[in-house]
């Protein structure tokens, strides 16, 4: 049997209800879904801020505490994380959690997306 960690986390009520009916119309588990969540967010996240490079076309990295990317930087490393190579796929910015205190938040919008 496949060894587990035990993981409590509290949700916003609306989100947990929108997790609940995506699992049920995808006839998976929550903690089905949940796992297959994090699995690929963790494998596909950058801590810091993303920085489009155009020639090659990848994506970089720029340190930032409390940001994470996530996607696809487009970048093959050695086995020290060192770029070594940038693969023929461009990098991708799937999205980006910022919790920059310099970013205001109404409601969980952005301000300036706020009307």
């Amino acid at each position: 049997m496949k060894e587990k960690a035990r993981c409590q986390i509290r949700l916003d009520p609306r989100v947990h209800e929108r997790l609940k009916t995506l699992a049920i119309d995808s006839d998976l588990s929550i903690n089905q879904l949940v796992e297959g969540i994090l699995a690929w967010s963790v494998n596909n996240a950058h801590s810091g801020l993303p920085n489009v490079r155009e020639d090659p076309p990848f994506v970089d990295t720029s340190p930032a505490t409390n940001v994470v990317w996530f996607g696809h930087d487009g970048a093959e490393r050695d086995e020290h994380g060192k770029v070594i190579d940038v693969s023929a796929e461009p990098g991708q910015i799937c999205f980006m959690l910022d919790f920059r205190a310099t970013r205001a938040t109404v409601n969980g919008w952005e301000a300036r997306h706020v009307s």
